[in-house]
């Protein structure tokens, strides 16, 4: 009931929280807090495309485990092959709900991020050790919108040692918008292909106004 009224004020004041933008940490707890979900990237056709991509990945490279950072709802989660999976999240209202709904499934793990970014990598480090692992970064990109963020978020991704990283996002450069503030567009493809990932494969999201991709790469170090 209490998730319900905060939809609610969340659907009539969405104008006037939508202004109050703070930042992309702020925004994604808020959202959360007042009923908000993922997005429409995590659901139905979209959602479809990228479990489709990581289901692909986990029969092709034979993966076991996948570190999901910014997992969101979950919603991108229960479409997902059966592997060992941990999801990892800035907002405290989402990982908290995330341990509710999957409380039964022992393969499934939560943690909340909020500036343990070392601690966060060692816990990753640990769960793929010796296995075939994958990170997914699935439409964060372009919603961290401080330059702070993203590069804390690429960080933190090199500091994962999965075998495999799958990126969906926007891959070109745009001016910051105030209309809406929690998206910025960059160019994250050059950041990672200079860095110890080398791309294995590549797909436009059709229909898709913002132009996003999928980018599969695999480490080479």
């Amino acid at each position: 009931m209490v998730r319900i009224i905060r939809k609610i004020i969340r659907e009539i004041f969405r104008q006037r929280l939508t202004k109050q933008f703070i930042n992309s940490k702020q925004y994604w707890e808020n959202r959360y807090f007042f009923g908000g979900n993922s997005g429409r990237g995590s659901y139905k056709e979209e959602a479809l495309i990228k479990a489709d991509f990581v289901n692909n990945s986990i029969s092709k490279y034979n993966i076991n485990s996948i570190v999901d950072i910014g997992c969101g709802d979950g919603n991108n989660l229960m479409l997902f092959d059966q592997v060992d999976y941990i999801g990892i999240d800035p907002s405290e209202t989402i990982i908290n709900l995330n341990k509710k709904k999957f409380i039964r499934d022992n393969q499934k793990k939560f943690y909340l991020l909020n500036g343990n970014q070392i601690e966060i990598a060692k816990i990753a480090n640990n769960f793929i050790s010796n296995r075939n692992s994958i990170t997914l970064s699935l439409d964060i990109i372009f919603h961290l919108v401080e330059d702070y963020s993203y590069h804390d978020h690429i960080e933190l991704i090199n500091n994962i040692n999965s075998n495999y990283c799958l990126i969906v996002s926007t891959n070109y450069e745009a001016n910051y918008n105030l209309v809406t503030p929690h998206v910025r567009h960059r160019k994250f493809s050059r950041d990672f292909e200079s860095n110890c990932w080398s791309l294995i494969n590549k797909k436009v999201i059709k229909n898709c106004p913002a132009k996003r991709e999928v980018h599969l790469f695999k480490r080479t170090i």
